[in-house]
């Protein structure tokens, strides 16, 4: 027997948290399904693979705060489009660089290897940076009609080439020690400087 949605969810909110302070390979089906209360035997029907619960409950989590948060454009701030851009990033951000270093290299060491025989999840994962970069072209596109970037902007190629920065930012602070989450957001900003401030 499957799960029913209240149990999924309660599943998915469990390995979040798990995943979060425990890392993938410091979690089990066995740990989340304990934790959610629910049976050991519908979560492995479920859930074939640690793999599946741990993409599903990082997928998940994101698209719940792509619904439940929106980004709006006030052209009478003071903020410049670079930093408008960047609050925005950071809201979306914020909740991973909350986990240790240690733990989000772990479960990063542990995803890409697994992922390279899952077609399936391999496709969830690139649905989620694609998730992130259509909003990014909508709020850039927005900022464009409140004349807050020039007609000629390119939407969609900056939206493209701020998440390909963001994320050689975010390797860069995963993997190298002496990266703090101070110089990460910083090399962020600067990135969003030279693209937008142009």
């Amino acid at each position: 027997m499957h799960m029913n949605e209240e149990e999924q969810e309660r599943m998915l909110k469990a390995a979040h948290s798990l995943f979060s302070t425990k890392g993938f390979s410091g979690t089990s089906v066995k740990e989340i399904a304990g934790q959610a209360e629910v049976s050991e035997v519908s979560a492995a029907r479920t859930y074939p693979s640690l793999m599946d619960l741990f993409i599903d409950s990082f997928s998940e989590g994101f698209i719940q705060q792509l619904e439940t948060t929106s980004v709006e454009v006030h052209p009478s701030t003071n903020q410049k489009p670079a930093e408008m851009i960047y609050t925005y990033l950071w809201n979306r951000m914020k909740e991973f660089t909350s986990m240790d270093k240690s733990v989000f290299k772990e479960m990063m060491n542990s995803l890409f290897p697994a992922m390279e025989n899952d077609a399936e999840n391999r496709r969830k994962m690139i649905g989620i940076d694609f998730m992130l970069v259509d909003e990014m072209i909508v709020l850039l596109n927005d900022m464009k009609e409140k004349k807050m970037l020039s007609r000629g902007f390119n939407a969609n190629q900056a939206a493209e080439i701020i998440y390909s920065s963001l994320a050689f930012e975010f390797l860069l602070y995963v993997y190298e020690e002496e990266v703090s989450l101070e110089m990460f957001l910083d090399g962020v900003k600067k990135k969003l400087d030279f693209i937008i401030e142009r």
